[in-house]
């Protein structure tokens, strides 16, 4: 990380580093402190939102919420696949929820689609 600070966008791509290790090893709040702040200072970095919304989903964050932090993705960059197949998944999870008397869907993780084989 600290050789990334030598580089142009180098402060942003370490804070997105340091992010995603927190966020896998489940100190969230750090995490979300660092991606905020990526997002403050560099609005159209994408790679920072979309940790938002994996960051959104281990947070037991609601569908709607998700749903929001997806379409701000797909605002910035509309050809995002990930970000539109996580967009399907959450409807057919809510259009599951809306017809069924089972008890309430578990958090859904996109890191699962993404990194294939990394715990959620």
């Amino acid at each position: 990380m600290q050789r990334m600070l030598e580089t142009p966008s180098g402060a942003s791509n370490s804070k997105l580093l340091a992010a995603l290790c927190y966020l896998r090893h489940g100190n969230l709040n750090v995490a979300r402190q660092l991606i905020d702040d990526v997002i403050v200072n560099d609005p159209h970095l994408i790679r920072a939102r979309m940790l938002r919304v994996e960051w959104l989903s281990r947070s037991w964050a609601p569908l709607e919420e998700l749903t929001r932090a997806i379409n701000d993705v797909l605002r910035i960059q509309p050809g995002i696949f990930e970000a539109r197949n996580w967009l399907q998944k959450i409807r057919q999870m809510q259009a599951a929820a809306a017809t069924s008397a089972s008890p309430p869907i578990p958090a859904w993780a996109p890191s699962a689609m993404v990194m294939p084989g990394m715990p959620a």
